[in-house]
């Protein structure tokens, strides 16, 4: 049986989403060394590759601010 064009991009959306919701788990559990899947511009969904780098973005600003927090509190 053969999807459809719509089956194939909820599919592909699903993906994409599931990806960036297990970054966000894992960013809220604690963990800023995870990775986050950024897709090709043929093979992810524009909004959704957006939205990645967005939260690609936001995790490095965290790690950079915990980075100084650890500086700061070595300096004391």
């Amino acid at each position: 049986m053969n999807e459809t064009p719509l089956e194939e991009y909820q599919k592909a959306v699903e993906a994409q989403a599931d990806d960036l919701l297990s970054v966000v788990r894992a960013v809220a559990s604690g963990d800023l060394n995870v990775e986050v899947p950024i897709p090709s511009e043929e093979e992810g969904i524009e909004v959704l590759t957006e939205l990645a780098v967005g939260v690609d973005r936001m995790v490095g600003d965290l790690r950079a601010m915990m980075a100084e927090q650890e500086r700061s509190r070595a300096e004391v």
